[in-house]
């Protein structure tokens, strides 16, 4: 009995290795599979998930692990796979600002499938001939787009402008994404410099055109683009003496990005708010001005970000000032003062700190004039 029960053990256990034995085989993946087909199906599920992961460091280990497990595999439709794990791999690291890596990877392709006369191989090849001139490109105007931000610093505007105009000229019709941010932040730049040059009209020609270009696109990048594109031009068409149109702008900003979630997109949308009520408030609306002012508290008072804490701040300062000088409320802005000293005068960002001062000085003018 004790010998059977022995025997039944070792057998168990055997089988329990057998299976273990098995599960590591499944494990070590398709590159040890003698079925192609299954291996196949593990290279295109990898491939799969790395271009789920994104353009980050997690998609480029998984499209090592790739070329790692199979780079060496005979079967034309998994090398197909590697291949495009490279391409990948190239593009990921393009985008993640690593260009001289991302040359290397499309580099990599060139030399290991160059020569391949697979139909499907050359597809790849030729797309990574392409993205590696389209990260040189990138690299190019990037170096280009610095050279031209010293000269606007070093207070050579028409030497930038130049730039900015050759930057267009050579790349504006461009396919590749990455391009297409770097030629819409050239414009960008150029009509900034056009506006510091007191040109509003020539920068808003230059944003129209940037919005003409760019404005459906879906890269998150270029969106953001858009919208400070919209929020520039809103200011140049205000120092053209054109207040509606820039409201007009403000609430486009507010109607097209009023669900947006990327925080930069947001914050802009509170700089539109904000500018609308200043402009309100020069016209003579000081009614008005108070109720952007009071909506820019109820959406966005208890925000952490401090750039948009920076802005509610700024609010409560502008709705204090409007009750006191526009509405000779003195007593209710002497509330919204206190109100904003209660929730900012420990703040730490400096610029809050600052408003938090003038809110200071203000109470204790009108507490000076006091009968």
């Amino acid at each position: 009995m004790k010998s059977r029960a022995l025997l039944q053990r070792v057998t168990c256990h055997a089988a329990l290795a057998v299976l273990l034995m098995f599960v590591a085989f499944i494990r070590v993946g398709a590159a040890q599979d003698a079925d192609p087909e299954i291996r196949l199906q593990e290279v295109k599920a990898l491939v799969a998930q790395g271009v789920e992961l994104g353009d980050t460091e997690a998609a480029i280990a998984v499209f090592d692990q790739v070329d790692e497990r199979y780079g060496e595999d005979a079967h034309p439709a998994i090398q197909i796979q590697v291949a495009k794990a490279l391409f990948h791999k190239g593009i990921s690291l393009a985008r993640l600002n690593q260009p001289e890596a991302a040359v290397a990877a499309f580099d990599q392709i060139e030399e290991r499938y160059g020569k391949d006369d697979a139909l499907d191989i050359q597809a790849v090849v030729e797309v990574a001939r392409i993205g590696k001139i389209q990260t040189i490109w990138e690299q190019m105007i990037n170096a280009l787009i610095g050279e031209a931000v010293t000269l606007g610093q070093q207070g050579d505007n028409g030497a930038a402008i130049a730039i900015y105009d050759q930057i267009d000229e050579r790349y504006g019709e461009a396919g590749s994404s990455g391009v297409r941010i770097q030629v819409a932040k050239a414009l960008f730049n150029k009509g900034v410099t056009l506006r510091q040059q007191g040109k509003p009209e020539a920068a808003i020609a230059v944003y129209d055109r940037i919005l003409e270009r760019y404005g459906k696109e879906a890269n998150p990048d270029i969106r953001l683009r858009i919208a400070k594109t919209l929020l520039n031009k809103g200011v140049a068409l205000g120092k053209q003496g054109k207040p509606e149109a820039e409201i007009a702008i403000y609430d486009q900003i507010l109607e097209r990005y009023e669900k947006e979630a990327n925080p930069d997109i947001r914050l802009l949308t509170v700089e539109a708010l904000f500018n609308k009520g200043v402009v309100l408030g020069k016209q003579g609306k000081p009614e008005a001005a108070i109720a952007i002012y009071d909506q820019i508290d109820e959406r966005h008072g208890k925000e952490a970000n401090p750039d948009i804490r920076i802005q509610v701040a700024s609010a409560l300062f502008n709705k204090g000032g409007t009750l006191r000088y526009m509405l000779d409320k003195p007593e209710a802005a002497i509330v919204v003062y206190d109100q904003l000293l209660e929730r900012y005068g420990k703040d730490d960002v400096p610029d809050i700190q600052e408003i938090v001062e003038w809110a200071r000085s203000e109470k204790a003018k009108i507490h000076a004039f006091e009968p």
